[in-house]
């Protein structure tokens, strides 16, 4: 592939439904490109530095905003690039974080980045995908009739009926179990808050929202949850929850000043004439919040996430709240996984 294919002046790349722009690297140490995670105002929060040798990729350097970290943004830039058709191989001479982070994502003994966080059923990301246990338990949940809706990196969904669903959480070899520890912090703040419509509704197994079960000697935590619909591509709310998760990190951020920035064109402006998909511009706020009860529920929305925010840090969790960690019941977005462990 070549660079210059990628490389346009200005054009912001998206991902995931998240922002990255591309420059080229041409010094005496090496030939290559720098990758960027860009925030809602199109700054930079991250980076990463590739050499570039043909379609193979070795990462040079790696840097990530200390109050951004904790929230997946270098395995984010790390998967951007594996989309782009880039082979990523492991350097020989990593950085300590650069180090963990393989170690954690890949494990220590692959040398090459091949996975996505997320995907479908067909290509599921668990840790212990292949293990005996995680077959056994595949085979159980579709004997019983359940349905694999996703997985993530420490997680599978399923359902049976109209009603719930159930989340089974991976353990990992990463010691203290963070998908496990990550969960129960939410869990913690949920029923600190269990009037809250942004949150989902638990349901019993067996007269608790949550239980372990022991498989050859490993522990499993399992929840049910109601089920709820993903939120639709290129709505208003997809647009709004996206803004929102990124705004609600900003220390000291009023609802007025969030409005603020959602409805000023410089907010959005460096989504125009790229050619990537549509997210929405301030025009699309304004005529969304002229409605009162849409712009309370936004605000009510944006004060849990503030919340959910601070309430992370102070549990040593990550920041993991983006548009495909928000379902909806009805017309309301509801927050289903916020934290990494």
């Amino acid at each position: 592939m070549r660079i210059n294919d990628i490389i346009t002046e200005g054009r912001i790349h998206k991902y995931k439904g998240e922002d990255f722009s591309v420059t080229k690297i041409t010094d005496a140490e090496f030939a290559g490109f720098k990758v960027e995670y860009l925030s809602a105002w199109g700054s930079p929060i991250g980076f990463a530095d590739f050499a570039k040798d043909g379609n193979d990729v070795e990462v040079r350097q790696v840097e990530v905003d200390p109050l951004s970290r904790g929230q997946g943004i270098a395995s984010l830039i790390y998967d951007f690039v594996k989309s782009l058709g880039f082979t990523i191989q492991r350097s020989w001479d990593q950085t300590d974080d650069g180090k963990r982070l393989w170690d954690t994502r890949k494990g220590e003994d692959e040398r090459v980045w091949e996975q996505d966080l997320f995907r479908q059923e067909e290509e599921i990301v668990e840790y212990d995908q292949d293990s005996t246990n995680s077959k056994q338990i595949v085979a159980k949940l579709k004997s019983l009739g359940y349905e694999m809706l996703g997985s993530g990196i420490d997680a599978s969904v399923w359902s049976k009926d109209a009603g719930s669903v159930i989340k089974i959480i991976m353990p990992t070899d990463v010691p203290g179990n963070p998908g496990d520890s990550a969960f129960m912090a939410f869990y913690e703040f949920c029923v600190a808050h269990k009037n809250s419509p942004f949150l989902p509704k638990f349901v019993s197994i067996s007269g608790a929202d949550h239980s372990v079960f022991t498989l050859n000697g490993v522990d499993y935590r399992q929840i049910s949850m109601e089920k709820l619909a993903p939120i639709p591509s290129n709505s208003f709310m997809e647009q709004m929850v996206w803004a929102l998760s990124d705004l609600s990190t900003v220390a000291f951020i009023k609802w007025r000043d969030a409005k603020k920035q959602l409805t000023s064109p410089a907010f959005w402006k460096h989504f125009s004439g790229t050619g990537t998909e549509a997210v929405g511009t301030e025009a699309d706020v304004i005529n969304g919040l002229s409605n009162p009860a849409v712009e309370k529920m936004y605000a009510g929305l944006f004060a849990i996430m503030q919340q959910l925010n601070q309430f992370g840090k102070s549990r040593g969790t990550g920041w993991d709240l983006h548009t495909e960690n928000v379902m909806h019941r009805g017309n309301v977005p509801v927050i289903i996984d916020p934290f990494l462990g």
